[in-house]
C-alpha cells in the first residue's frame, strides 16, 4: 500500500433581520465559564449546557463598527457558518449568514438558527451575544459543532456597513484559531498520575538574518534516563515575544548521532545555535532521526486517545533530544528573546497501544519549483510499499491523527492511502481551502493498515 500526499499552489433576496434594542451596560466576563483571546482586540467567551446542547457565546471587540464571527470546515472562509452584527443609533442587527465556495461576502440564510440576546457598545468596544445548538439541523446552511477542536473564523470593521446593510471589507482584521467548545467524551482516567517536561529555548536571542533554523539540544531528565517513559499529550509553548517570528517548531530523537559529540555540544553551549552555519551544531545531525512532536502557525498540541501512548526515555536510547525552531524574521528585527518550545506530558505505565509518528510528503528540494503563470501546479509525494512493510508495522497500524503542512503558495492538500490490494483509494484528510495560519494537528477517523 501507498500513501501519497497532493498539495496544491494556487445576494439572497430574502432578508431575515433581527433588530434588538442595544442595552448600555458594561459587559461581565464572569457570566461563562470559558474564555479566548482570538486577538488583542477581539475577546471570546462561551458556555456549554451538554443537557440542552445549547452553545452560549459571546464575542467583546474592540471596534464601534461590525462584528463578524463563524465556524469554518478548515479555518478558511469558503463555505463558513457565521454571523454578522453591529451596533447603531441604540440598536443592534445581527444575521445568520453563510459563505458560498468564493471569498465573497456571507449570504444570509433562509432560515436563522444563531439567535441575539442582545448586543452593546461600551468606550469603544462592541459586545454581541447569541446562542445556538450544536446542531440546528438545517444542513444546507449550518456546520454542526462537535466534540474536540473547532475552527472558528472572526473579522471586524472599525465602521457600520453601509444604508444597504452591506459590512464593509474587513481589510486585514481578520483570522482564525481552532477552539474546543465542547470536551471530547473519551474517558480519561490516569491524568492525575502524569507529570510534565518542558523543553523550551533558553532566552536565545533571535537572529536578525530573515530565516534562521535554530537547534537546541535537551538532556533528559535522570529518572527518563533510566526507566521508559509514556508521552500522552504535547503542547506547544509559544513565549509571546517571539510570537510573531516562530513559523514551525520540530522535537526530534537523537538516538542514530555520535553521543560523544552531542555530550560535547551540550556541555559547552545549552542555548544551542543556528543549525546549518559553520562551524556545525552538533545537534543539527537529529534532524535526520525520529520526529517525536510537531508544531506550525495555528496549531497548539496534541492529546493522544485514553488508549495510546508514545514511548520514549529508558536506558537503551539517546538521552539527547533536539528542538528545531525555524524563525522567520523578514525586517531582521533585532534583540527579540524567545522561549518557545514543547511541554511534554508522560505517565509512568504505557497504555493498551503504543504510537509512533510517520513523515510523508515531497521534500523541500530546490528541483521543486512552480512553473510560472500557470493556474494550478499539484505536487505528489508518495510513500511507496517498501515503508509500510518494514518491520516497525509488525502486524499492522491504525492511524488516528494528522497535520497537513505546507507554505504560503500552497492552496490544498491532500492525503490519500492506496490498499495493495485493488488499489482501492482512503482519503485520510484533505483541506482544499488552505490557511496558513491555522495548522492543527487533529484526530483523524481511524483507519487500519495492513503489513
Amino acid at each position: 500500500m501507498q500513501f501519497v500526499t497532493l498539495a496544491t499552489f494556487r445576494s439572497l433576496l430574502t432578508f431575515n433581520i433581527i433588530v434588538s434594542c442595544a442595552m448600555g451596560r458594561t459587559f461581565t466576563s464572569s457570566e461563562y465559564n470559558n474564555s479566548k483571546e482570538l486577538h488583542s482586540r477581539y475577546e471570546l467567551y462561551w458556555n456549554f449546557d451538554a443537557a440542552t446542547q445549547n452553545l452560549s457565546i459571546a464575542v467583546r471587540v474592540q471596534t464601534t463598527g461590525w462584528i463578524g464571527f463563524g465556524i469554518s470546515p478548515n479555518g478558511g472562509m469558503p463555505n463558513s457558518d457565521v454571523v454578522i452584527g453591529w451596533v447603531s443609533g441604540g440598536n443592534t442587527t445581527f444575521h445568520d449568514r453563510k459563505v458560498p465556495n468564493t471569498q465573497a461576502l456571507p449570504k444570509i440564510d433562509d432560515e436563522q438558527n444563531w439567535f441575539l440576546i442582545e448586543g452593546t457598545e461600551d468606550n469603544g468596544w462592541t459586545t454581541l451575544k447569541f446562542w445556538r445548538l450544536l446542531d440546528t439541523g438545517d444542513s444546507s446552511e449550518d456546520i454542526v459543532i462537535g466534540e474536540g477542536n473547532t475552527r472558528v473564523i472572526y473579522a471586524w470593521n472599525d465602521a457600520d456597513p453601509s444604508d444597504n446593510g452591506s459590512p464593509n471589507y474587513h481589510m486585514s482584521n481578520r483570522g482564525s484559531m481552532g477552539v474546543t467548545f465542547v470536551e471530547t467524551s473519551q474517558v480519561v482516567d490516569d491524568l492525575d498520575k502524569a507529570e510534565t517536561i518542558s523543553l523550551v529555548q533558553r532566552d536565545i536571542e533571535i537572529p536578525s538574518d530573515t530565516t534562521t533554523y535554530w537547534c537546541t539540544g535537551f538532556k533528559l531528565p535522570k529518572e527518563i534516563r533510566e526507566k521508559e517513559k509514556h508521552m500522552i499529550k504535547y503542547e506547544a509553548v509559544i513565549h509571546p515575544e517571539a510570537e510573531a517570528y516562530v513559523h514551525h517548531m520540530l522535537l526530534y530523537d537523537c538516538s542514530g548521532v555520535n553521543q560523544t559529540l552531542l555530550e560535547e555540544e551540550y556541555e559547552k553551549n545549552t542555548k544551542g545555535g543556528p543549525c546549518y552555519t559553520s562551524p556545525k551544531n552538533a545537534f543539527t545531525d537529529c534532524t535526520g532521526e525520529a520526529v517525536i512532536a510537531a508544531w506550525a502557525v495555528g496549531g497548539s498540541g496534541f492529546t493522544f486517545p485514553s488508549n495510546v501512548s508514545y514511548s520514549f526515555g529508558g536506558p537503551d536510547v539517546s538521552p539527547f533530544w533536539m528542538v528545531q525552531v525555524h524563525y522567520d524574521n523578514p525586517n531582521s528585527v533585532n534583540g527579540t528573546k524567545d522561549r518557545s518550545g514543547f511541554n511534554i506530558t508522560y505517565l509512568d505505565e504505557g497504555r493498551m497501544l503504543d504510537a509512533g509518528l510517520l513523515a510523508v510528503g515531497h521534500r523541500v528540494t530546490s528541483e521543486m519549483i512552480v512553473p510560472p503563470r500557470v493556474g494550478n501546479f499539484t505536487v505528489t509525494g508518495t510513500c511507496d510499499p517498501s515503508c509500510t512493510t518494514s518491520s516497525e508495522f509488525c502486524n499492522g497500524v491504525t492511524v488516528f491523527g494528522n497535520v497537513l503542512h505546507t507554505h504560503l503558495a500552497g492552496v490544498a492538500l491532500k492525503l490519500t492511502l492506496i490498499q495493495a490490494e485493488g488499489g482501492r483509494r482512503i482519503v485520510l484528510d484533505q483541506n482544499l481551502n488552505w490557511d496558513f495560519n491555522l495548522q492543527e494537528i487533529h484526530q483523524i477517523q481511524p483507519q487500519k493498515i495492513k503489513k
